[in-house]
């Protein structure tokens, strides 16, 4: 519940810091170049002759992952776009590197004697780092945590309207889910008992995409002033709901004034839903329990402006100062009308546990959703052509003679030519599926990099891990055939709860 007079609320809205390698630059500790040769020499016979553009890729990958990986603790509004288009190039550049080593356990596999060493440091802790050698999981998790870093401040920008806000939010929880399970792979494949960063916790990233969510589901709520007061405390219940579970995971190297921000937030929407609740209360003449909830929705408020204080959200406290305002003046009225005409008994505020049920209106967002927010990027021949002479010869279709194929092209088993006849198919599938073995995990990400070469929907539409629709797109597959769906995540806090 809000008065018309009350700003938006996504400028008010927290955006954890992202994460960050070596403060001067772990790319160039990086030597490229000999990861680069090391891996030809394991995936090819002839180095010099087969690739020869050795040092060109090494520099188009080295500049890549700078500009992606090494990211100041605060960023300037003009740079969170191009920001967010470094980090979706470098991933295809990625996904190329993993096709032309033969999967990721190859790439594993020699990253530690090409001093392919990818460290990232704690988002809220610079102090803590963790080093991998050759895994991909560690170097695409980061990226994944910073792309929705990103897209989180993106939404907080004043230039941004409430639905783009809760747009990029969602799609924030998403990158949050796909970072999640790669966070999950390390942690499976490793013997450490902490192989990574506190921020990459499953329990950690688990608690970000609740916050996002939940703050995406306060900028619905606060936009939600024509409907009736039932469903707009149903909806601050939600996002209450969302903020409370990310406090109880969040971690413990986070600053205190991050803490108090959530906080801040949690108790808004608390009071907003009891807010909205004791209104829809009194106009159905229960002038007691209309009482009780807007007594305990001005207690919130109370604690929401001292936390946001605290973590010195100035923007924050003046949205709930203004918010607050129709509360105290329901708050009065109800009293006074009880003790003069109703007496109802007030319902003690333990009892209010659990008396609004919440209905959720957010989800996570695949990342092809974004595209319409931050546009097309940039193309850059020397980055979009890198590692090419290597996918032209991992990629080279098998040439057809009368004696069969040619010596210079391995050799291919029986059923190739049906594989090829199917490419189509796996193209709308591929990033969505676990791997059975190397060379599956090799054929199934060349042919993702294949297509965002191709343009695709967007230039992330090819990446994988991130579909998570359950219903196939429009104008997907071949001949009016529907791509398979991918299972939808389970949300941390799903509707039909209480606050």
């Amino acid at each position: 519940m809000q008065a018309p007079s009350v700003p938006p609320i996504h400028p008010c809205l927290y955006a954890p810091p992202p994460k960050s390698t070596e403060p001067i630059g772990i790319s160039d500790a990086i030597d490229w170049t000999r990861a680069l040769k090391t891996l030809a020499a394991a995936r090819f016979a002839d180095v010099d002759e087969g690739v020869p553009e050795v040092s060109r890729d090494a520099a188009a990958l080295r500049r890549a992952r700078s500009t992606a990986t090494v990211l100041p603790p605060h960023i300037r509004p003009q740079e969170v776009v191009l920001r967010m288009h470094a980090i979706q190039r470098y991933l295809r550049m990625l996904e190329r590197l993993e096709v032309a080593a033969g999967g990721a356990d190859a790439l594993a596999a020699v990253g530690k004697a090409g001093k392919l060493h990818f460290v990232w440091r704690n988002a809220f802790d610079r102090m803590e780092r963790r080093e991998h050698s050759g895994s991909l999981d560690h170097e695409r998790a980061g990226l994944y945590f910073n792309l929705a870093a990103l897209l989180a401040l993106h939404a907080t920008g004043e230039h941004v309207d409430g639905p783009a806000a809760a747009h990029a939010l969602q799609c924030a929880a998403g990158c949050i889910h796909v970072a999640r399970d790669q966070s999950g792979a390390i942690c499976t494949a490793s013997s450490s008992l902490n192989p990574v960063t506190e921020d990459m916790r499953v329990e950690c990233l688990g608690a970000l995409a609740s916050l996002y969510l939940g703050q995406a589901q306060c900028c619905f709520a606060a936009r939600a002033t024509g409907a009736s007061m039932a469903l707009q405390a149903k909806l601050w219940g939600q996002a209450a709901a969302y903020l409370k579970q990310a406090l109880t995971a969040w971690p413990s190297s986070a600053a205190k004034k991050d803490k108090q921000h959530l906080q801040a937030l949690a108790a808004l929407s608390l009071a907003c839903a009891h807010g909205c609740q004791g209104t829809a209360r009194r106009a159905d003449k229960q002038a007691g329990l209309a009482v009780s909830h807007l007594a305990f929705a001005l207690d919130q408020f109370a604690l929401a402006t001292k936390a946001a204080a605290t973590a010195k959200a100035e923007s924050l406290m003046a949205y709930i100062e203004l918010a607050m305002k129709p509360v105290a003046v329901e708050h009065e009225v109800a009293r006074r009308d009880n003790d003069n005409v109703y007496f109802e008994r007030e319902v003690p505020w333990p009892e209010l546990a659990g008396t609004i049920e919440c209905k959720s209106s957010v989800r996570p967002l695949d990342l092809t959703k974004v595209a319409p927010l931050i546009g097309e990027s940039v193309p850059d021949e020397e980055q979009d052509s890198v590692l090419e002479a290597w996918m032209s010869m991992v990629t080279a279709p098998v040439p057809r003679t009368s004696s069969g194929v040619a010596a210079s092209v391995p050799a291919q088993s029986a059923s190739a030519p049906a594989a090829e006849t199917q490419r189509g198919e796996r193209q709308t599938t591929a990033g969505s599926g676990t791997d059975a073995s190397a060379d599956g995990d090799a054929e199934t990400r060349r042919t993702a990099v294949e297509s965002a070469d191709r343009g695709g929907e967007s230039g992330a539409a090819a990446l994988p891990g991130l579909n998570y629709e359950t219903h196939p797109r429009e104008g997907s597959g071949r001949g009016g055939d529907a791509a398979a769906p991918s299972p939808q995540p389970q949300q941390p806090v799903g509707p039909n709860l209480r606050v």
